[in-house]
């Protein structure tokens, strides 16, 4: 026995092309979906091919589209609220100043519910509104609904005009008018597209910041600028001039190589081969390993994998040509990364080791002990038998 469903059946759908024509739409309608969005565009063609109605044409220029429909018409316009040149209600009040587009079926789709949004759509001469997201039924019975009512509404519509409605070179002379209208604000809000190269590079605009900072006393911007563009200068693999372009950090604190903080960043940033660059570079020009060495050890320490960072670090540093101390480098970040090797077992203390040693101590410091304390004049504890003794030796004395 099959499971219940909780879903209510459907009715039975009747073909299009008969509830089509019971609207006035013959089944090979002209349809033009007038909208900015693709996706609202490609929506709508899906619903209609749903309902077994033509391939709709899409366009998403308003003013191409008021030219499309002047010159061949339209058995149905589906226009969307955002038009590119305009808006849905502002397409819809243009087409309806054509002495022959004032009986076309015209339905707005927005995603706006305001009674607002409707109310405009429909003084503007829409035949019919409809809410997106929207199911094919609401959308077929809108359009018949705005095929039979588009005849009725015609004079409604000229009547709105107020004698504004023009013949039909009198449109096209607005169309064009409205054309050149827009050329000209795209000339004018448009911006300029960038240069296809740009004439300075990234190395020297820092540089350029930084001794517009130092003018001003920033020795922090100074620093960042400078920083900056070293790392630029490693990127496109000029190790040399990005450990130069430190030299006024390096001038200001010699106790510290700038070269090596640079590369703790890009070591942290994951870029193990500028940072094998800059390192390179220290240990060739200045022959203080231990500061690369240490470097190395607090970057790979910041990173996630800590083992792994010192590893490819190791073998950027082959590459960079300084394979000598590359190991040592390795060894450095790595002393604790293998196993360490089975560990001597703990040293005893020496007189743990030794019992009798351990007795010959122990007797040592008590008579240590009592000898300071007869000189500091200390009276002793003495057993009766030990006491009787002295006196006897003093009687005898």
């Amino acid at each position: 026995m099959p499971a219940p469903s909780y879903h209510a059946p459907r009715p039975a759908v009747v073909h299009t092309a008969a509830r089509a024509a019971m609207g006035g739409l013959p089944a090979n309608a002209s349809i033009l979906c007038v909208a900015k969005a693709e996706t609202h565009a490609r929506i709508d063609a899906k619903v209609l091919r749903g309902l077994g109605l033509p391939q709709p044409r899409w366009l998403a220029s308003g003013l191409e589209a008021a030219r499309h429909l002047a010159e061949h018409g339209a058995d149905l316009v589906l226009v969307d609220e955002d038009c590119r040149e305009m808006s849905g209600v502002e397409f819809v009040r243009l087409i309806r100043l054509h002495p022959r587009l004032a009986t076309t079926p015209v339905v707005a789709l927005a995603t706006n519910s305001r009674s607002s949004t409707v109310l405009q759509a429909m003084a503007a001469g829409c035949s019919g509104f409809c809410l997106r997201p929207y199911s094919p039924e609401a959308l077929l019975r809108e359009s018949l609904r705005a095929v039979q009512r588009a005849p009725v509404l015609a004079q409604e519509i000229l009547d709105s005009l107020n004698g504004q409605a023009c013949s039909e070179g009198a449109f096209a002379g607005k169309l064009a008018a409205l054309e050149s209208i827009q050329v000209e604000i795209e000339r004018t809000f448009t911006p300029p597209p960038p240069p296809p190269a740009a004439t300075q590079c990234p190395a020297a605009q820092h540089r350029q910041l930084a001794r517009e900072w130092k003018e001003q006393g920033r020795p922090d911007k100074v620093r960042h600028h400078l920083q900056e563009g070293a790392k630029a200068l490693a990127r496109a693999g000029k190790s040399y001039d990005a450990w130069a372009m430190l030299d006024p950090l390096r001038q200001a604190n010699p106790q510290v190589e700038p070269a090596c903080a640079v590369a703790e960043a890009c070591v942290r940033d994951g870029e193990l081969t500028v940072a094998a660059g800059l390192m390179g570079q220290t240990l060739r020009r200045t022959k203080r390993p231990a500061m690369v060495y240490d470097a190395a050890r607090r970057a790979c320490c910041f990173t996630p994998h800590p083992h792994d960072t010192a590893r490819q670090l190791a073998d950027a540093l082959v590459r960079e040509g300084v394979g000598a101390t590359s190991m040592d480098v390795f060894l450095d970040i790595m002393h604790d990364a293998e196993p360490a090797p089975q560990r001597l077992p703990e040293r005893r203390s020496l007189l743990a080791a030794m019992p009798s040693l351990h007795d010959v101590v122990m007797v040592a410091r008590h008579t240590f002990a009592t000898y300071r304390k007869v000189n500091r004049g200390e009276a002793l504890p003495m057993s009766q038998h030990r006491l009787e003794e002295l006196q006897e030796l003093e009687g005898l004395g």
